[in-house]
């Protein structure tokens, strides 16, 4: 059981620290809710849990050909990163109601792509299992056990964010604009650290 610590504080501090998921899971639920970001929730998680088995299944493998797919990923992810943190600097502006305004609606495709080319997830699920998950196991159950256990640590720290948003809900919809600005910059900052 002592081997499972170390892999528990790492997701505790993979999934809790501000990263595109998080920030978005913050915006989104000062915007539209919990019932509003849940489609975005669990298309992302979805893909984050499908991500770690990937990783893990495959771990041997893509050790091999790590430094350069880390790289693709990397400027991918950093590309729609800056797409979202212009766009939520810019939703702010936008009137509400308008066609514009609901430009950053959550959904499953947004939580999909997001995840699709997050750095941050495909460096924690590369992490996890090379670092943590080969000392505690190769079998099936084990890699299933990981994922579960990172699949509910995501969770917990997804609603945690979002409910964030919510109760922040009223002063964000009373500072709209800064509050857009200053997502969209923090978002900007993840993109940008993506590649450095």
């Amino acid at each position: 059981m002592e081997q499972w610590y170390p892999l528990i504080f790492f997701l505790l501090i993979q999934c809790a620290t501000p990263g595109p998921h998080n920030l978005t899971c913050l915006y989104l639920g000062g915007r539209h809710g919990l019932r509003g970001t849940w489609g975005f929730i669990v298309a992302s998680l979805g893909m984050v849990f499908l991500k770690a088995l990937l990783c893990g299944a495959l771990n041997m493998i893509l050790a091999r050909f790590l430094p350069e797919a880390v790289k693709w990923i990397k400027w991918l992810g950093c590309a729609y990163i800056l797409y979202l943190a212009v766009n939520m600097a810019l939703s702010g502006w936008r009137e509400e109601g308008t066609a514009a305004a609901g430009a950053a609606e959550p959904g499953w495709k947004s939580g999909v792509i997001l995840q699709l080319f997050s750095g941050k997830s495909w460096i924690m699920c590369l992490s996890l299992f090379a670092t943590y998950g080969a000392q505690i196991g190769t079998d099936v159950r084990t890699l299933l056990l990981i994922c579960l256990l990172m699949l509910t640590i995501s969770l917990v720290m997804s609603l945690i964010w979002t409910m964030s948003g919510l109760v922040l809900k009223r002063w964000i919809g009373a500072h709209r604009k800064a509050f857009g600005v200053v997502m969209g910059l923090a978002l900007g900052y993840c993109a940008v650290m993506a590649v450095l």
